[in-house]
């Protein structure tokens, strides 16, 4: 069996590449609903953030409105550190919990755990590897803007508190490039999941 970090920055296409290993036979697990879980049903990290950040930034339904934290806390390096300290320990907890159990019993030859905060929260060592994926940045902007509904100026805050992509590829161990098309993200991963599938049958 083997355990997997799939990272890279926000718009790259990450999504893209675990559907691709989905559909190869990978089980696939995402950093960012395990934090929409906690946000959402962790009564500590609610009354933290409604403590820090006010209480409009839940929803009358009790969810987490995402949008409006996030205009609250990207632009400020401050407030963003503040709310990380309050969701990333029960994050790390709950993503090592996950791993654990796939290991005890796997359901697949590859677990891959794709998280955009993977190198942020210096959980490496927690995988046998890690992939990045890299994307050209007018092509993250366009994406954004598209997907996200987000402002040049939201946008230019969020790529501001990442890591920068070269970090990031020099610390892959395996590099996915979405820089064409579609067919050749398909066949990176392709080519991939077999690498994949040698290593986990190694003895």
């Amino acid at each position: 069996m083997l355990v997997v970090g799939l990272t890279g920055g926000i718009g790259t296409g990450k999504s893209e590449v675990s559907q691709k290993f989905a559909e190869s036979g990978a089980v696939i697990r995402y950093a960012d609903q395990m934090a929409h879980q906690i946000t959402n049903t962790n009564q500590q990290v609610i009354q933290a953030i409604k403590d820090n950040f006010g209480s409009e930034c839940y929803l009358p339904s009790g969810e987490l409105d995402r949008k409006k934290l996030g205009q609250l806390v990207f632009s400020k390096p401050e407030a963003l550190k503040n709310l990380n300290q309050i969701v990333h320990p029960h994050l790390i907890q709950k993503i090592r919990n996950e791993i654990q159990n796939y290991r005890k019993k796997p359901g697949s030859p590859v677990l891959i755990i794709e998280m955009a905060i993977l190198f942020e929260l210096e959980m490496e060592m927690d995988f046998d590897l890690v992939i990045v994926v890299t994307a050209p940045v007018l092509s993250i902007i366009k994406r954004l803007k598209t997907r996200d509904n987000l402002t040049q100026d939201e946008i230019l805050d969020r790529l501001q508190a990442q890591l920068p992509q070269h970090y990031k590829e020099q610390r892959a161990d395996i590099l996915i490039r979405n820089n064409s098309d579609l067919i050749h993200l398909d066949q990176q991963v392709k080519r991939i999941w077999a690498e994949l599938l040698k290593k986990s049958y190694q003895p």
